[in-house]
């Protein structure tokens, strides 16, 4: 009977550890508020030219775009910057609050999905409209 109680605990504390790993909490995309971000830097690779957008409507936009068609993967980012990846577009968000400034996004292309990373922070899956549409004006 003791050996019937002990096998039933053990399985309960797995069923309860899985579940509970199960639900961890998805990484949030870290933007500045529109309403503290000065500028918008987008840089295609590393490259030292590129665009700075000042119009707070058009960083409102920006920021929108990024935040309303994203969704979170099971990928982690564990580097400064994207690896295995020729291409990317790197965006910072310049902005008022000290400690986020600045943030910084990495956007590309990887087997026909687009994907924004945030270093340290997460990976999420990017509508490629969104990523079509800030490369064309580069």
């Amino acid at each position: 009977m003791k050996k019937h109680i002990k096998r039933l605990a053990v399985l309960f504390a797995c069923i309860c550890f899985f579940a509970l790993a199960g639900c961890s909490k998805k990484p949030a995309l870290r933007l500045p508020a529109p309403e503290e971000t000065q500028e918008i830097e987008i840089l295609k690779n590393t490259s030292e030219t590129g665009k700075v957008i000042t119009d707070k409507q058009q960083i409102a936009q920006m920021i929108a775009d990024l935040q309303n068609n994203t969704k979170p993967t099971r990928q982690e980012s564990v580097n400064d910057h994207p690896t295995n990846i020729d291409s990317y577009i790197l965006i910072r968000f310049h902005s008022t609050n000290n400690e986020l400034s600045p943030s910084v996004a990495y956007l590309y292309r990887k087997m026909d999905t687009c994907y924004l990373e945030q270093p340290y922070s997460g990976i999420w899956e990017l509508e490629a409209s969104v990523l079509d549409a800030i490369a064309a004006d580069l």
